[in-house]
C-alpha cells in the first residue's frame, strides 16, 4: 500500500502550503546549519510504536515529550510506547529526521501539545529528512485532528 504524503495529504485538504529542500537533518545542531529559521516556529514530530499501533507526537523544537501525559492522551499505559525505529518509519512512509505529523497510516493516533494552538506559521517535517513544510498551525490542526494534551516535560 502507498501512502500519500505529507505534502499530497495537505493539497488533498486544499490547505495552503510551502515546502523547501534542504541537506539531510537528522539532528537539532543540523536544524540550526541548515534551516536557520527561528525555534519558536519549528514544530517536532516524534513517532512512537505500540501494540496497538502508530501515535505521533507533535511539540515545539525546544522541548521535550512528558511520556506519561503522551500515553494518557493515546489511551495507553506508558509501558506501551516505544520511540519508534526506521523500520517503523518506513512503514509510516517516513524517514528519521523527516517525520511529519501528516499520514495517511490508517489508525494512527497523532497528539500535538496545547501550545500548537497558540502557534501562527510552523515549519514541520515532510516525511523525508532533506525536505521541511511550512503552513498556518490552525490550518495543519485542522487537517490532523489531532488529540491536545500537555506534553512539554517541565
Amino acid at each position: 500500500m502507498t501512502l500519500p504524503t505529507p505534502a499530497e495529504i495537505l493539497s488533498a485538504a486544499g490547505i495552503a502550503f510551502s515546502s523547501f529542500t534542504h541537506p539531510p537533518i537528522r539532528t537539532y545542531e543540523d536544524i540550526e546549519r541548515e534551516l536557520k529559521l527561528p525555534p519558536e516556529l519549528l514544530l517536532k514530530t516524534m513517532a512512537f510504536r505500540s501494540e496497538t499501533g502508530f501515535v505521533l507526537a507533535s511539540l515545539p523544537i525546544l522541548s521535550r515529550v512528558a511520556y506519561g501525559p503522551l500515553a494518557k492522551a493515546a489511551g495507553l499505559p506508558r509501558a506501551a510506547l516505544r520511540q519508534a525505529g526506521p523500520g517503523d518509519l518506513a512503514e509510516l512512509g517516513m524517514e528519521p529526521g523527516g517525520v511529519s505529523p501528516l499520514t495517511g497510516l490508517p489508525g494512527t493516533q497523532i497528539v500535538f501539545d496545547v501550545s500548537v494552538r497558540a502557534m501562527a506559521t510552523v515549519h514541520f517535517g515532510s516525511g523525508r529528512a532533506d525536505e521541511t513544510l511550512t503552513a498556518q498551525a490552525a490550518d495543519l490542526i485542522e487537517v490532523v485532528r489531532p488529540v491536545f494534551a500537555d506534553l512539554v516535560k517541565r
